[in-house]
């Protein structure tokens, strides 16, 4: 059995691939499993992928019956995971040469230890400088499985590059009902659900690519709205069975709290890139907002989001959509001063 499996879903990154595929078979650890998995790429990509298996036996591919989305392909490949340990490496990303066995390093420190977080660097391609994202741990190496649940929550002060227990991740494999925001909530239930989580210096390199579907005008943006909802309604279930035995409620608040702000904030992109969407598209995300608007629980939204200027959870949409075009006025305004 591999010590580790790592999940590559692939889609059209033929530029890219290469670094990816030579970080994974350059690792130190060498017992390690890589799954390929291409989501019906129409570049390069799987001749690439074809090529790189043919030389390295510890690759095995897949492809998806059809473009399916990054939570569907790597459940694709997590299906065939014989690892002690999973982890996923985006297309477009790379490992550093001893990122796996720093990981895995840490994780044996204790039977108990079921996360390894690694250290996540941010690759700017423009200039090529690098920013790491800190991690605000307190000071501590290793958490309990429910501090590292809220840390998650509360803005990401423990981000979600990581190794995992396999066992864990296929009892909690990614959502694949959204093409996008897929990695959240499971990362929140990996962590949430795990004895101990440790901090490694396994470094992830995280290319930050200002082509990507998450910044593009696409309406695949969109998909927050329905992958935040799946979000709470996770917690929730969580909350009831009682594996939040400390901290529910602030939990439930943490996440509501979110999903407000990236309501507003879906509504102020629209509002930014009308220009991008046809008036059908934006009437469709009008639609879904509004469809989304009663599902808030108002009383869980902090208030010192509530009482921050033109983000009162009114529950008209009319009075909402007024409330916020205001503020992109206000905002274009400080921004042309």
């Amino acid at each position: 059995m591999p010590q580790i499996s790592i999940l590559v879903a692939v889609y059209n990154t033929a530029p890219y691939l290469p670094q990816c595929l030579d970080s994974l078979c350059g690792q130190t650890l060498r017992d390690i499993q890589i799954i390929c998995i291409d989501d019906c790429s129409t570049d390069q990509s799987p001749q690439i992928l074809a090529d790189y298996a043919q030389r390295d036996a510890r690759i095995t591919l897949l492809r998806t019956p059809h473009n399916s989305g990054q939570a569907a392909a790597r459940n694709l490949g997590l299906q065939i995971a014989t690892g002690e340990f999973t982890t996923f490496v985006d297309s477009d990303d790379w490992l550093a040469p001893d990122a796996l066995e720093q990981a895995l390093e840490a994780l044996a420190q204790s039977p108990a230890n079921d996360c390894a977080v690694m250290r996540l660097i941010k690759y700017y391609p423009d200039d090529g400088h690098e920013v790491e994202h800190p991690l605000h741990t307190g000071g501590k190496e290793a958490l309990t499985g429910e501090e590292a649940f809220m840390l998650s929550l509360d803005n990401w002060a423990i981000h979600g590059v990581y190794v995992v227990r396999t066992t864990l991740h296929k009892r909690y494999p990614y959502d694949a009902s959204s093409i996008l925001y897929t990695d959240d909530h499971v990362t929140h239930l990996h962590y949430l659900n795990a004895r101990r989580v440790v901090m490694c210096q396994g470094r992830y390199y995280y290319r930050q690519n200002p082509a990507s579907t998450t910044r593009a005008c696409s309406m695949r943006r969109f998909a927050c709205l329905e992958a935040d909802l799946d979000k709470r309604r996770a917690i929730e279930a969580e909350a009831a069975q009682g594996h939040i035995p400390h901290h529910a409620a602030e939990a439930l608040r943490l996440c509501e709290t979110q999903r407000w702000c990236n309501m507003i904030g879906s509504y102020l992109f629209l509002l930014d890139n009308k220009a991008h969407f046809t008036p059908a598209e934006r009437r469709e995300v009008l639609q879904r907002m509004a469809r989304v608007l009663p599902t808030f629980s108002r009383s869980l939204i902090t208030w010192r989001i509530k009482l921050h200027p033109f983000y009162w959870p009114f529950h008209s949409f009319g009075l909402l959509r007024a409330q916020w075009w205001l503020l992109h006025k206000w905002r274009t305004w400080r921004h042309n001063k």
